[in-house]
């Protein structure tokens, strides 16, 4: 997986974590639309909102995407171009898996919770939410996950852009080296464009295919 990552050209990149959703969205609207002109035209009757919400559940398959390959891509950057980095210069990478797998598990969580509050809404219309449940859950487990999420997503940009610029210079490198691949990280789909060429340019370099398959 992490090789396919590092081989992947930028567009590619681009098209899973952007162009994806897009196509969701518009999919999803095209549907509506289509939906309310054929009822308009045959029995004058608009589409219940639950209607509205069971159309809604196919795009949680377009969202699992691009959430999929952001951080399958983040963690092949801060794991795989280890390859390229002189042993002595190397960073220890736990922390930096971890940091990946709790977003993993979080969004994936967040998505299956939607599905089945969706699913509950479209077989039954009048189904309300427990208030203090929801009250609970938002204030003592979503704040403190969405703080805990941000920080693995800074440390991740962090590991990733110090890496490529490790690997880049073949020296120990401070914040100011690799400043501009940390924002790049930050702001995603303008960063692809810029970081994910380096990493092809950094595979140039390896002296032949073995040393690729040692790594993997």
């Amino acid at each position: 997986m992490i090789r396919l990552f590092l081989k992947a050209k930028h567009w590619q990149l681009f098209f899973l974590m952007v162009g994806v959703p897009i196509i969701g969205y518009i999919f999803f609207v095209i549907q509506l639309i289509n939906t309310f002109e054929m009822q308009s035209s045959t029995s004058g009757t608009m589409t219940t909102p639950a209607g509205v919400i069971d159309m809604m559940r196919p795009i949680l398959s377009f969202v699992m995407i691009p959430i999929l390959v952001q951080i399958g891509w983040y963690y092949s950057l801060g794991k795989g171009v280890q390859r390229f980095i002189n042993p002595a210069l190397k960073m220890k990478t736990t922390v930096f898996t971890l940091s990946n797998l709790l977003p993993l598990i979080f969004f994936v969580g967040m998505i299956i919770l939607f599905n089945r509050f969706f699913g509950n809404l479209v077989l039954n219309p009048n189904y309300v939410p427990p208030t203090s449940y929801m009250s609970t859950l938002v204030l003592f487990v979503l704040v403190p996950l969405n703080i805990i999420l941000t920080v693995c997503m800074v440390y991740n940009y962090y590991v990733i852009a110090r890496t490529i610029k490790t690997a880049e210079l073949n020296r120990v490198v401070r914040f100011s080296d690799y400043a501009g691949e940390f924002f790049s990280m930050w702001f995603h789909f303008i960063g692809v464009w810029i970081v994910q060429p380096k990493v092809n340019q950094l595979q140039e370099y390896v002296p032949g295919d073995i040393v690729n398959e040692l790594h993997d």
